[in-house]
């Protein structure tokens, strides 16, 4: 089964952190992974007492966690949302990121769509199932995402993935069609969606996150690219 090192969980500014810190804490907890939440100001005139208010959320949900044994880790960063958390991913090396509504459609779409790493956008209650989002191919990469729906299904306490079927469905997409559907996902109410990208996948967005060193850190799933 697919097991997760290191989750990203995404804290946004209309996010209840708890929704986040419980799935993010439930998924670290059933893998022993490690477990970094993270919470990115887009404007740079933010009074003081708004990042305080994003600081704070931060900490319940390290505290939270450690509530349950989970020792999190949390990081406050500054600039475009979707390009920050990539950037952590590229630099830290997760291998899930959680992200929540309170992100904002257009951060949950553009992470669906160009985060290296599978990205779990989580809705509103407990999800039943999962629905899995791939552009391209159908050898390693279709049962990369069964491997994904079985780990996530192991989380959820056993909801059978039932791929193409069922509580969990399986679309194979070109990258174009990807990010229309990314889109549309961001935007609709409920809906708990995992996006999963084949292995050495770069896209636009994830090209302008890269570190600025240019060592060997432009790093997907934890391979450099050259």
């Amino acid at each position: 089964m697919q097991r997760f090192g290191s989750v990203l969980a995404v804290l946004g500014d209309g996010d209840a952190p708890g929704a986040i810190c419980a799935l993010a804490t439930d998924v670290a907890r059933a893998d022993r992974a490690a477990l970094t939440f993270v919470d990115v100001i887009a404007d740079a005139a933010v009074p003081d007492s708004k990042i305080a208010a994003r600081r704070d959320g931060l900490a319940e949900a390290v505290a939270a966690a450690d509530v349950v044994g989970i020792a999190a880790s949390e990081a406050l960063l500054h600039g475009d949302p979707a390009v920050e958390v990539i950037r952590m991913v590229l630099r830290e090396g997760h291998d899930l990121v959680l992200v929540g509504e309170g992100s904002g459609a257009e951060t949950v779409a553009r992470l669906l769509a160009d985060c290296p790493c599978p990205v779990w956008r989580v809705g509103q209650g407990r999800p039943a199932g999962v629905v899995a989002l791939m552009p391209e191919g159908d050898g390693p990469e279709a049962a990369g995402v069964t491997r994904m729906a079985e780990a996530l299904a192991r989380v959820l306490g056993g909801v059978a993935p039932a791929i193409a079927r069922g509580d969990a469905e399986v679309r194979v997409t070109a990258q174009e069609v990807l990010v229309g559907l990314a889109h549309e996902v961001a935007r609709a109410g409920a809906a708990s969606v995992l996006a999963i990208k084949p292995e050495g996948f770069v896209s636009p967005v994830t090209l302008e996150a890269a570190p600025q060193d240019k060592d060997a850190r432009i790093a997907v799933r934890g391979k450099a690219k050259g």
